[in-house]
């Protein structure tokens, strides 16, 4: 990968360090480490998902992982949701960042991937977070059928920011829009505090994380009543909103996820025309209910249901089915 001294790239940073570029208002593409890309997205095809790729090994090319040399390869399928593209990432040979996630986590979203538009940007940008306090996680070249190369570099965000940032330079072409799969209405990540979070990034450069706060009724956990609690806080730095939450009373999925994988990426969430159809659909597929609820008045705008479905054994994450009053009955009628 091609580096400009860093002295002159301080020089002419310097007065833009506390802004983000622009092309961080597109939508991430998610890297998701599996154990099974096929199982993964053979699963997610069930629900709508379409998706591509190649299961022969790719290789990762002039790679240093914290500052040491090798090279590892993966195999990789793409899943197209309506509004975002996800792939499904099989570490296979060498080690990598993506090993090591997947060693210690199990397999789970990894983090955001943003298409840088030139070699010359994604060096400014990762200079920028360097002279940040941001370290290099993993930089190298994804070498791919035909010749076609992708130099990248993982910023080692995860431990205060709960997810690995990436950063690609592409020179083909993205491919066209797929709409088949469903729209993806938010991603969701698990913190123990969002107060440190939101100071991580907001140090950064990216939008703050907003605290908002919705009394949860009707509480369901596992079949059970449920007595869980937790805090909510929104960051709207990309075309789909991050819900980041804080569990503070338990038990819950959240509290779940700390226990067994730690914090880091939870779910992704979908909005539902009738929740009851939508969650018996999940279930039908494989994916049991887990813990559900209501919040705001009943009947009033604002107000609206949830309910979460484990799909661990599609990928690691689970799934929020959401309903929203006011949208329901701007459709319908009340």
């Amino acid at each position: 990968m091609r580096r400009l001294p860093l002295c002159l790239l301080l020089a002419c940073l310097i007065p833009v360090f506390g802004q983000t570029p622009d092309f961080y208002r597109q939508t991430p593409r998610l890297m998701w480490v599996v154990r099974d890309a096929q199982a993964t997205a053979d699963a997610w095809e069930k629900a709508g998902v379409p998706h591509d790729g190649d299961l022969e090994p790719y290789q990762a090319a002039k790679v240093e992982l914290r500052g040491r040399p090798g090279s590892h390869k993966f195999s990789m399928l793409s899943g197209y949701f309506g509004n975002l593209r996800a792939d499904w990432i099989q570490p296979v040979k060498g080690n990598s960042a993506w090993k090591e996630f997947l060693d210690k986590r199990g397999p789970g979203v990894f983090g955001l991937m943003f298409r840088v538009p030139s070699m010359d940007e994604l060096v400014m940008e990762a200079a920028r977070l360097q002279s940040l306090g941001v370290t290099r996680l993993e930089e190298g070249v994804f070498e791919f059928d035909q010749g076609w190369k992708v130099p990248y570099v993982m910023l080692d965000t995860a431990g205060e920011g709960k997810y690995t940032l990436c950063l690609y330079y592409d020179p083909e072409p993205d491919p066209a829009p797929d709409s088949r799969g469903p729209q993806v209405a938010q991603l969701a990540l698990i913190a123990k505090d969002l107060s440190k979070v939101s100071a991580y990034w907001t140090k950064l450069g990216f939008a703050p994380i907003v605290e908002s706060h919705s009394e949860i009724r009707e509480k369901v956990y596992k079949g059970a009543p449920g007595r869980f609690e937790m805090k909510l806080a929104f960051q709207r730095q990309f075309p789909i909103a991050m819900e980041w939450i804080q569990p503070v009373v338990g038990p819950s999925i959240y509290e779940d996820q700390l226990a067994g994988q730690g914090e880091g990426f939870q779910h992704l969430a979908f909005d539902a025309k009738d929740l009851e159809t939508e969650s018996a659909r999940w279930r039908e597929l494989g994916f049991p209910a887990t813990m559900s609820g209501t919040w705001g008045e009943k009947g009033a705008a604002g107000s609206g249901r949830f309910a979460y479905h484990d799909l661990h054994a599609a990928g690691g994450v689970d799934v929020e089915l959401l309903w929203n009053y006011a949208t329901s009955a701007a459709r319908t009628g009340p």
